[in-house]
């Protein structure tokens, strides 16, 4: 009978609504765009995610807060033949 493999999962739960509050509540306090906010903390997950993972290729982060989600995306370059 075979085995399962488990696998190391790391889960990272956050109260994605109270996220998303907080940043309005920001703007309002501070007088910053919520955009501008949006944009810092985007670019900070993507980084940390980088970091974190010793990722040396693009990532990108997207708030979405209308889908109350948070996705970060790691790109490969695709080729049909390798070269070095």
């Amino acid at each position: 009978m075979a085995r399962k493999k488990e696998v190391a999962k790391k889960d990272f739960v956050i109260d994605i609504q109270g996220f998303y509050k907080a940043i309005h509540d920001i703007e309002t306090e501070y007088k910053i765009n919520v955009d501008d906010i949006k944009k810092a903390l985007a670019d900070g997950f993507a980084a940390a995610y980088k970091n974190q993972y010793n990722v040396e290729r693009n990532v990108t982060c997207v708030l979405n807060e209308e889908k109350q989600i948070i996705s970060i995306y790691a790109y490969r370059s695709v080729v049909e033949e390798v070269t070095d």
